[in-house]
């Protein structure tokens, strides 16, 4: 079994920070859980039709939800967002999902995600303090090859902590 490096343990912490900042803007009120309505609420400003974002905001509460009370809390999402499913490393069934998350992102459909596009999504999420040179930023801390744009390979690493193999 490989030993965790220091360098290993920061990246990790680095994550669960950037993770942790994800959960906190779903959690709109601030009260430490997602509800469907917070959901549905993102859903919207990424362009889904009322009648779709609501089924689905429902059912990815209730895929995520693990004691039953009808919310998120952090725990819950860290598990579903960080963790891979199958036991050989793979992501299981959240390879679809996870596909999805990322045209959200890859405006243009040309298989990257550029710091124009990250923050052309973050506005229509309502992050007015988002600067171009922010999302460059945010993009150089996933972007493994250093081309600046993040591709697949390197959403799938950030989403899941490096934990599921293509």
């Amino acid at each position: 079994m490989k030993e965790r490096t220091s360098e290993d343990c920061q990246r990790a912490l680095g994550e669960s920070a950037q993770l942790k900042q994800v959960f906190d803007f779903f959690d709109a009120n601030g009260d430490g859980k997602i509800s469907p309505p917070e959901l549905r609420r993102v859903l919207l400003k990424l362009g889904r039709e009322e009648s779709a974002a609501a089924e689905e905001a429902e059912g990815m509460v209730r895929e995520m939800d693990r004691d039953g009370d009808g919310l998120v809390d952090v725990d819950e999402f860290m598990s579903v967002v960080s963790g891979g499913n199958g036991s050989d490393g793979s992501c299981g069934g959240r390879e679809e999902d996870l596909k999805d998350a990322f045209l959200v992102f890859d405006y243009d459909g040309n298989g990257f995600i550029s710091a124009g596009e990250l923050q052309r999504v973050l506005l229509s999420l309502g992050h007015r303090d988002c600067s171009l040179r922010k999302c460059q930023k945010m993009i150089k801390g996933v972007d493994r090859d250093g081309n600046g744009l993040v591709d697949f390979e390197e959403f799938r690493w950030m989403m899941t902590g490096g934990r599921c193999k293509s």
